[in-house]
């Protein structure tokens, strides 16, 4: 992600969830590296940050923090208090 002129910064969110948080650094004119483990929510927000993510000023990552790089890891999703 190459920084865009005239931007605040870089942000990092770690854990988007439904994305709010995201959205309000966003609106404040950062840039954002966003990682969201849950595959589902992750393609909820693609959808709802499409232009950001097409303008590069948002990188959306679908990753999980492991005990190896590439392990398979079980993730468990309470679907009521997601945000799905």
């Amino acid at each position: 992600m190459e920084r865009k002129r005239g931007f605040q910064g870089l942000v990092m969110d770690i854990g988007v969830s439904e994305g709010n948080d995201t959205a309000y650094y966003l609106a404040k004119g950062f840039q954002v590296i966003a990682v969201e483990a849950d595959p589902r929510m992750c393609r909820s927000l693609r959808l709802r940050f499409k232009r950001e993510i097409e303008s590069d000023i948002l990188l959306l990552l679908n990753f999980a923090a492991g005990a190896k790089f590439g392990q398979t890891i079980d993730f468990l999703v309470h679907n009521k208090h997601q945000g799905i």
